[in-house]
């Protein structure tokens, strides 16, 4: 998956950058340097890779499980987040596993995607507010699959510098951003 991304911002430079995808749970750290290392491209935006991702779920290991330290560490030194795909509390991609693991490591930007996938959305919004207030990580909310008014919320009770704005790309097919129509129209609002 990390050289068809490289190969294709390599042949678009001036459309994408990559997210690096990592697998603490039968992958290498040492196997994503080359492509966190890979500046090849022309200009003052030469990197790639940009970003790290990270599924617990898909990959099946705990987002708090120790063997992730290695992967922030190489997002710490190349400068870059980490994207986790958040899921609910409790399960391996839960809220609460996220904070964990970015509390160990304070200096890397962390995303919390989707801010639960398909909600609650409550808990991803409590993690980051306790976040704030006790300086401890740097976690940002993402809004692909979340609701609109919790989106809204997100805004109002942690600000707009913590929520980035999302849409998972083609998830939903032909029809997919028309599904973001309503929430766009109320953050215009």
């Amino acid at each position: 998956a990390n050289t068809a991304t490289r190969d294709l911002v390599k042949r678009h430079p001036e459309k994408f950058r990559g997210l690096s995808w990592a697998r603490p749970n039968d992958g290498s750290p040492s196997n994503l340097e080359q492509f966190l290392k890979d500046s090849s491209l022309e200009g003052p935006n030469s990197k790639i890779f940009v970003g790290m991702k990270l599924h617990p779920m898909m990959n099946h290991f705990p987002a708090d499980d120790r063997r992730v330290d290695a992967y922030l560490d190489l997002c710490a030194n190349y400068g870059i987040p980490a994207v986790f795909h958040c899921d609910k509390t409790g399960t391996n991609g839960g809220p609460e596993r996220i904070y964990a693991a970015a509390r160990r490591h304070p200096t890397v930007p962390i995303v919390l995607y989707h801010m639960v996938f398909y909600g609650p959305h409550g808990d991803a919004i409590e993690v980051v507010k306790e976040s704030l207030k006790k300086r401890d990580a740097q976690l940002y909310l993402e809004t692909a699959q979340a609701k609109s008014e919790d989106v809204i919320r997100s805004v109002k009770e942690l600000g707009a510098e913590r929520v980035l704005f999302g849409t998972d790309a083609t998830y939903f097919g032909k029809e997919h951003y028309s599904k973001y129509e309503p929430m766009v129209s109320k953050l215009r609002s």
